[in-house]
């Protein structure tokens, strides 16, 4: 019986409500991962991916005090977390979407996905656009020069601008004495 039973919940959660076949499996080669903790990944066929993890939104008190899962458990994950060598498959968005795209923060991207990744050893679920190899390039060094210019503006401004800030209040201040 307790044979049967795992049988059962393990077929279950492999399946994971997704209709059919993956459109490809492959390996996971290489990833960049951003600042805003999106990323790209090239599967070992060549195809690059953008990819993106879903955000959850706040839960409303009443869905806090109820204990409302907004997202299953293996939807909470970002590009970071997977590992080179991962076996990746790939599945339709349209034909295998199993969360509510409302429940997301950062819906506005994730309604441009165009397929689901799913980790086979870890069960995680990402969301990603398929690219073009130069369309990629282009867009890893547009967010990639976006994310640094962002990173300098902030280091710049805490350190020339708040520290000129407090030598000229410290100069003031003297010269009024």
């Amino acid at each position: 019986m307790k044979n049967l039973l795992l049988i059962l919940s393990a077929v279950f959660s492999f399946s994971l409500g997704y209709g059919g076949a993956p459109e490809t499996v492959e390996m996971l080669s290489s990833k960049v991962i951003l600042e805003s903790k999106e990323g790209y990944y090239v599967l070992s066929n060549g195809a690059c991916l953008k990819v993106v993890g879903f955000s959850t939104r706040w839960r409303t008190p009443s869905e806090w005090w109820n204990n409302v899962e907004l997202v299953p458990k293996n939807y909470e994950c970002v590009p970071d977390d997977w590992f080179l060598g991962s076996e990746i498959e790939v599945y339709a968005k349209y034909e295998n979407l199993e969360v509510n795209l409302e429940n997301a923060t950062n819906a506005e991207i994730l309604t441009q996905c165009t397929h689901l990744l799913y980790n086979t050893r870890t069960g995680q679920v990402l969301f990603a656009i398929w690219m073009h190899p130069a369309e990629c390039l282009v867009q890893i060094f547009d967010d990639a020069h976006k994310d640094g210019y962002d990173k300098g503006y902030k280091e710049g401004y805490d350190k020339g601008y708040k520290g000129g800030y407090k030598i000229g209040y410290e100069d003031g201040y003297q010269a009024a004495l």
